[in-house]
This record gives structure tokens, C-alpha cells and sequence, in this order.
């Protein structure tokens, strides 16, 4: 940032600037959260929480070199507007710049196909946590390119070893633009640590009659599965640094049988 006499056009020292967000969220229906909500009087409010834009507040002199502030994006995806206001050296007002926008997002993601398999919400909008019956979230199977494809390779291998299964079903796995998931409407504290970038879904384990060859080929397909509770298998597809554990999931699963 830096400043500019409107007369001489001349860069000036003694500027001073601090940088404000005004809003997360703009007309695109997926810029407040990162996806479409059945309530739209709930949106996320900048402020509000840990996860929203973070700024210092603090006010920043600049010579007549400018300088480089940093912007630190949050973990909640959505379009992010900052105002910028600064002062000259005697301390009067200048001329504010442009609101900015930042879009937040994981770029890439993209719907999984449902092909080989169930989308929960889509084979049965009824379910609970479903749109149907009054859930708050739309577009949530969203995944990396190349998640998609090995999750259709697992159902079919998984098929074939145990045909009368029902299809393998997914819950969810991430928001239309990723970030933070506020799964049960909470943005302070959310579960689904896991659901922000595209490369983890969640599996429907009761119809699951063979889980140990189902782990194999979740592993064979390059995933990594996890007995979350009773209710579903959480499938990494990508071992996060510093997760060491992911790896161990697939110790001595490396094949189906």
C-alpha cells in the first residue's frame, strides 16, 4: 500500500492505513460459507468467530516506497470485502481505496458422480440431516478431481466381493467451494475437521457386511479408512502432514481378498 499526491501524482511518506473486512459474502449464492444454504437467514458473520478474517487492526505508516500488508485468508470459503482507509501525515483523511475482494476457496472440486454408488441425501432426500427434512446445507458432495474416480473403483471392487450388499452409501463429504464445514449449524466450533479440502468423505457402515475386505479395497484404491463410529467409515484420501496415523490405517490391508 502506499499513497499518492492527486495533484503531482508524486508518491508521499507518512501515510498511514488500516485494513477493515466489511462482509463475507457477495451476490454469488456459494460466496457466505462456500455453499447454498435452505436458511438464509443464517449466514456466517465476519467477527463472529476464530475462523473469519483476520486482521491486526492496526494502523500501518508507509513511506513513500509503500508497503506490503499481509492478508490472511480464513477457514471458512466465501468472498471476503475489505475496506482500506488510511490518513495523510497531518492526520486528515484521504481518500479511501476501492473495497477489495478476496474469494476464498479450494479451486478444483467438483461433484461427486454418484455412478457406482449412493449420494445419501440425493437417493433419499428424506434422511435425516438432509435438505428434505429441514437441514440447513446444500452441496456438500464436493471432492478433488481425482478423488472421485478411485471412489467409484472402491464400490465396484467392493461390489464384487460382496454383490448382495446394498450400493455403498455416501453421508457427505465437502462444501461446493470447501472450507469450513459447519456441519450442525455451528461455525465456533464444527465437526468435520477433515472436510475442508476435498479429499474425505464419509461412508454409511451398517450395510457394510465385509469391513475388513472393504478396508482392503479402500486401501488398494489408494485410501485410507477409518471406523469413525458406528454409523460410518471416514475415508482419507489424502495422509495429512503431520497425521502419521492415516498411514497406519492401511498396515496389512493393502489387497482385497
Amino acid at each position: 500500500l502506499g499513497c499518492v499526491d492527486k495533484v503531482t501524482g508524486e508518491a508521499k511518506s507518512g501515510c498511514q492505513f488500516q485494513i477493515q473486512p466489511l462482509a463475507l459474502g457477495t451476490s454469488d449464492p456459494y460466496s457466505n460459507g462456500g455453499h447454498t444454504h435452505t436458511d438464509s437467514s443464517r449466514p456466517f458473520i465476519l467477527g463472529g468467530s476464530d475462523a473469519g478474517f483476520k486482521y491486526d487492526g492496526a494502523i500501518h505508516s508507509v513511506d513513500s516506497d509503500g508497503q506490503a500488508l499481509p492478508y490472511y485468508a480464513p477457514i471458512v470459503s466465501g468472498d471476503v470485502v475489505v475496506k482500506i482507509s488510511g490518513f495523510d501525515s497531518q492526520g486528515s483523511t484521504i481518500d479511501d481505496a476501492p473495497p477489495i475482494t478476496f474469494r476464498v476457496k479450494v479451486p478444483g472440486l467438483v461433484p461427486l458422480s454418484g455412478d457406482t454408488y449412493n449420494l445419501k441425501c440425493v437417493a433419499n432426500p428424506g434422511s435425516d440431516g438432509c435438505p428434505a427434512r429441514g437441514y440447513q446445507h446444500l452441496d456438500f458432495y464436493n471432492v478433488r478431481s481425482d478423488v472421485g474416480p478411485r471412489m467409484s473403483k472402491i464400490a465396484t471392487d467392493y461390489d464384487k466381493l460382496a454383490p448382495s450388499d446394498e450400493d455403498l452409501t455416501i453421508n457427505d463429504a465437502s462444501l461446493k467451494w470447501g472450507g469450513l464445514y459447519d456441519i450442525d449449524n455451528d461455525w465456533e466450533s464444527p465437526r468435520h475437521t477433515y472436510h475442508r479440502q476435498g479429499t474425505d468423505v464419509d461412508i454409511r457402515r451398517p450395510p457394510i457386511s465385509d469391513e475388513d475386505n472393504f478396508e482392503r479395497v479402500v486401501c488398494k484404491n489408494d485410501g485410507y479408512p477409518y471406523e469413525e463410529d458406528d454409523a460410518h467409515f471416514h475415508l482419507f484420501f489424502e495422509p495429512y502432514q503431520g497425521a502419521d496415523w492415516i498411514k497406519g490405517l492401511c498396515k496389512d490391508k493393502g489387497a482385497s481378498q
